[in-house]
Formats: structure tokens, C-alpha cells, sequence
């Protein structure tokens, strides 16, 4: 992906994201690694958009960030995030162990004020879509 004045995508570790903070505490249970969540954190300097797959049982799985869109007919504060969600084939060979694939996108506030986030699949189905607010 090209970089971007406005948001960049990085790894949670790249973005300073504790473990706590992933909520990576809770039960695999409560997790579906079918779907995509979003969480918000906010400093005064960027909005970080974390998007996790829930707990997956191995390695191998993975969520990529695919494009970032800014704005919508119905709101021009809105960022349509589409991303691209893999699992491990039959074959391949994968790490035995549970597993939390998440990208973080970070808006620079200053440039770009982020009101509504929309997830969506690269087929276009809505994964998820949260407010965000200041």
C-alpha cells in the first residue's frame, strides 16, 4: 500500500498496542474468527482503527488491510476500511498454537477528523461499523 499523509498501516507492536489491549485476556469462546472487530484509540496526536479477527485455534490466519476510502454519500467523516481475510490451507504447515491476526490503521488527527469507521470484505459485505467518538 502506498503511503498516505493521512493514515498509515502498521502492526499493533509498531503502533505501541499492548496485548491488555487487544483484549487479548478473554476467553477464545467469546471470539469468532469469521468476523472482524474494531476498536478505537485516541491520543491528541492520531486516531489508531485496530481491526482483529477473533481467536483464531492456529497460526496462519491473517487480516490485511486492502484499502482505505475517505467518505460517503452519507457522511464525509466516514473511512471505509476494505480488508482482506485469509485462513491457512488444508496443507499448509501452521504454528500449534492460538492465534489473534490485527492490523491497526493510524489517522493523523490533524489532517483527517475519523467520525464513523466502516469494515468491509474485498466481496463488499459490511463486516463491522462502529462511531467513533472525540
Amino acid at each position: 500500500m502506498a503511503r498516505n499523509p493521512v493514515y498509515s498501516v502498521l502492526s499493533p507492536d509498531a503502533a505501541g498496542i499492548s496485548k491488555r489491549e487487544l483484549g487479548l485476556n478473554r476467553p477464545a469462546s467469546e471470539e469468532d474468527p469469521d468476523s472482524v472487530q474494531i476498536r478505537i484509540r485516541q491520543t491528541d496526536v492520531h486516531t489508531d482503527v485496530v481491526l482483529s479477527r477473533g481467536m483464531c485455534p492456529t497460526g496462519g490466519y491473517e487480516i490485511g488491510v486492502h484499502t482505505v476510502e475517505f467518505g460517503s454519500a452519507k457522511d464525509k467523516s466516514e473511512v471505509v476500511i476494505t480488508v482482506d481475510l485469509r485462513d491457512p490451507g488444508p496443507a499448509d504447515m501452521v504454528i500449534m498454537m492460538t492465534t489473534r491476526p490485527t492490523a491497526v490503521v493510524r489517522f493523523a488527527r490533524d489532517l483527517f477528523t475519523v467520525r464513523w469507521v466502516t469494515v468491509k470484505s474485498q466481496e463488499g459485505d459490511v463486516l463491522d461499523r462502529i462511531g467513533v467518538h472525540s
